[in-house]
């Protein structure tokens, strides 16, 4: 992604941040639920909304800040989505570290529109998304 040729273009790069966010929550043993999905996608069109009003798109800085932001974005969401499921568990007293969390859930965790919700409170203000 550091060389312009791999830089992807205006008309991608919503979808490009999309396989960012996605990317990272599947490395880490997550995925969206659909209200969450459609939340994310909606906060990341705002902000490739606004890349591509202001001419940025091909900036190769705009577009790499736009990457690392989604990925901390992300992670902060991860960080809130443990916090949630961990809470509900201790009410239940059941496993709490995040290899059981993940072993109960079948492999994969959910994040909720709420940790969403939560990491956006965190993270904003923050160009171009908020």
């Amino acid at each position: 992604m550091s060389s312009p040729q791999m830089m992807p273009s205006p008309d991608q790069l919503g979808t490009f941040l999309w396989g960012i966010a996605e990317g990272r929550a599947t490395s880490r043993s997550f995925r969206f639920s659909e209200q969450c999905a459609i939340a994310l996608r909606d906060f990341i069109e705002q902000g490739t909304k606004t890349v591509l009003a202001r001419d940025l798109a091909s900036n190769s800085g705009t577009v790499m800040k736009a990457k690392n932001d989604v990925e901390r974005l992300i992670d902060k969401m991860i960080e809130y989505g443990i916090e949630e499921q961990r809470a509900q568990n201790i009410e239940q007293r059941r496993a709490q570290s995040k290899e059981d969390l993940i072993r109960e859930a079948g492999g994969f965790l959910i994040l909720q529109e709420s940790t969403l919700q939560t990491a956006r409170g965190w993270f904003c203000p923050c160009f171009p998304f908020c």
